[in-house]
């Protein structure tokens, strides 16, 4: 992933921490869907082939009204970004953020190196796991 591309990701992060609930004044539905900031990554240094890893992933949500969805990846390549998707629903959210840690799975595929980059709300500085595959 090109380090333009990042940067648009981690911006629209950050725009998403700042407004977190989104209103349409046609209908009245407060909706929206944001990737929250990783605030920090544990789990396993090395794996085998095909043998999963459990990640433990704590993000922040921006307010009351938002609750994690799923984590995204960025494709099928490697280094591979990864952001907690968190949808927010609700108009009248306290501006309350919360830390929550989600467990995400990575299973490599083949022997190597692996990175995963997790979003933070600085562009710049994602949070790197590297994990080291064996046969």
């Amino acid at each position: 992933m090109n380090t333009t591309k990042f940067k648009i990701i981690v911006l629209f992060i950050v725009f998403a921490v700042i407004t977190a609930c989104s209103v349409d004044v046609d209908n009245g539905n407060c909706s929206s869907r944001y990737y929250a900031p990783t605030a920090g990554v544990q789990g396993p240094d090395s794996t085998k082939v095909n043998t999963p890893v459990t990640i433990n992933v704590a993000y922040t949500i921006g307010n009351t009204c938002g609750a994690f969805d799923s984590f995204v990846e960025n494709g099928a390549s490697y280094p591979k970004t990864i952001g907690a998707l968190i949808n927010y629903t609700g108009c009248n959210c306290q501006q309350i953020p919360l830390t929550e840690v989600g467990h995400y799975t990575f299973t490599p595929p083949a022997v190597g190196v692996y990175e995963l980059k997790f979003v933070t709300s600085d562009a710049n500085a994602p949070i790197v796991k590297t994990i080291t595959v064996t046969q």
